[in-house]
């Protein structure tokens, strides 16, 4: 009777665990949440810059459409990733990859509005995706005509886990532009 109680007491606890805070793994409780934190970028020219000393990497297309990058980019041995994206409003675009290897990384962008017009909001979200779960950790409403250059820092990382971003514009106009991720 008494370990019957102990199971049925250990798998109460369990489910009271996953459904008040999601799964959590050791990692998790020791590193605690990632921090994400958008910072408007004063001088784009040193942020977009690839000296001879960098790993030369050519620019990726990102996956268009509304698929989650399924293949992986390790910072740690691959180095930055750098994209070219265009997207038509009513529609998203997603990194190409889903990137691991660090703990900690910076987004950066350049968007620019499609067409006649001058201006253009857009979306920036980025997710922890593990185990097919995605994790919403930051989420970001720009325009283009005060955060044309744009990076988002994020810190404490789990540098096995998987993270992806997605942009797309929230109006009329489309949006076309690039940027890098990088530790």
């Amino acid at each position: 009777m008494k370990s019957t109680r102990k199971v049925v007491g250990f798998i109460t606890c369990i489910v009271l665990l996953i459904l008040n805070s999601g799964i959590v793994s050791a990692s998790e409780i020791t590193t605690g949440k990632e921090i994400v934190e958008d910072v408007k970028v004063q001088n784009p020219e040193e942020f977009y810059n690839i000296s001879s000393s960098d790993t030369l990497k050519s620019v990726t297309s990102m996956t268009r459409g509304a698929s989650k990058p399924t293949s992986t980019w390790n910072i740690a041995n691959s180095g930055q990733y750098d994209f070219d994206f265009s997207v038509r409003a009513g529609n998203s675009v997603y990194s190409g990859y889903n990137f691991t290897g660090t703990t900690s990384a910076v987004l950066y962008i350049n968007a620019a509005p499609t067409g006649s017009y001058t201006e253009a909001e857009y979306t920036v979200k980025i997710y922890r995706n593990e185990f097919g779960f995605d994790d919403e950790i930051g989420s970001f409403v720009k325009n283009t005509s005060n955060d044309q250059n744009y990076q988002i820092n994020l810190s404490n990382l789990n540098s096995s886990h998987k993270y992806y971003f997605r942009i797309w514009p929230n109006g009329d106009a489309g949006l076309s532009g690039h940027g890098y991720w990088k530790n």
